[in-house]
């Protein structure tokens, strides 16, 4: 088993944080009305920092639905 240092770790962290975050926002408002700024503003994360861990809108919804899968 390989131990993550702490950059990995912080950046795991982030990733987790964000996607928590989309799941919440697809759940209260839809894909069509979630937006990457407010994905961003509610994590407190610039909008580019958040585009180091997923390439797009669509990337982010991809990765709330595998979480949401693997916890059915």
């Amino acid at each position: 088993m390989t131990r993550l240092n702490f950059r990995q770790k912080v950046h795991l962290a982030r990733e987790d944080a964000i996607v928590s975050t989309v799941m919440r926002l697809l759940a209260e408002k839809g894909y069509e009305q979630m937006t990457v700024d407010e994905v961003a503003a509610d994590v407190g994360i610039a909008k580019a920092s958040l585009y180091k861990h997923f390439a797009s809108k669509e990337a982010l919804a991809a990765a709330a639905m595998e979480q949401a899968l693997g916890l059915a």
